[in-house]
């Protein structure tokens, strides 16, 4: 795959080569997993690595700057710029000890494993196990939560995988909370902060429960999954799903991601 740099001055272009040239070897090789295990046949020409500015007011107005098609995945690979991207999703809560906690935890941990994971999650996107019409009729919630949990188990530790977990569940717990009741199917059709991640992490959640109970196997998951959707849509959240028609992401620009 070939690597694109869309910078704006010298400083980000050597950013983007620095972080092409350390992590090229590591990208492959989670490439060829993705192959090997996830019927990921064909991937996007190129990579194209540019400043968060630019993936999202220049070149799109998608709002988190990590996105793909069939012929490029866009991404910012700029620690400092996800860290605030992260933490707009506190914005409409109270200064409180939990959300002081949470706020910590991305200002501090966060780690070149994370902007991995997060490319790990667009190449993902292209295993053939998923297919359009489901992502554009309300299963686009269940195909993220699959390649987010495919992309943070491969590229975090278990340690950081485990903290991930412990963080998102507070968050939707915490919108839960404050927020009217919110389908499942609705993912992706809002460009709040808090509600665009909650949506990303109660799929993650209930994909990584649902791997759980079939002993670590995402594709138990996902054949349990084409077969009855049901006990996956309902899950354990609080927030259960309707009936109404909702807006969906289209499959020409999946995975607006973490």
């Amino acid at each position: 795959m070939e690597y694109i740099f869309a910078a704006q001055n010298d400083a980000e272009f050597n950013c983007f080569a620095l972080f092409a040239k350390q992590y090229e070897g590591v990208l492959s090789k989670y490439i060829d997993l993705l192959k090997s295990k996830y019927e990921v046949q064909s991937l996007p020409r190129c990579i194209v690595l540019t400043g968060a500015k630019t993936a999202t007011e220049l070149v799109s107005d998608i709002p988190v700057p990590a996105y793909t098609n069939d012929y490029r995945i866009i991404f910012a690979p700029e620690l400092e710029a996800w860290k605030k991207i992260y933490l707009r999703q506190l914005d409409s809560y109270e200064n409180n000890t939990e959300i002081r906690e949470i706020r910590a935890y991305y200002e501090t941990v966060l780690n070149d494993r994370h902007l991995l994971q997060i490319i790990g999650h667009e190449l993902a996107h292209h295993s053939d196990l998923f297919s359009d019409e489901a992502y554009e009729s309300g299963g686009a919630w269940f195909e993220e939560g699959v390649v987010e949990y495919i992309s943070r188990k491969h590229f975090l530790s278990e340690r950081e995988f485990e903290e991930e977990v412990r963080i998102n569940r507070k968050l939707v717990r915490l919108y839960e909370q404050t927020h009217p009741q919110r389908p499942v199917t609705s993912f992706g059709d809002s460009k709040d902060f808090a509600t665009i991640y909650y949506d990303y992490w109660r799929a993650f959640l209930r994909i990584t429960e649902a791997v759980d109970r079939c002993g670590g196997d995402v594709l138990a998951v996902l054949l349990r999954y084409a077969k009855n959707p049901s006990p996956l849509l309902t899950g354990q959240s609080t927030i259960l799903p309707q009936a109404e028609s909702t807006q969906h992401l289209s499959r020409q620009q999946k995975g607006a991601s973490l």
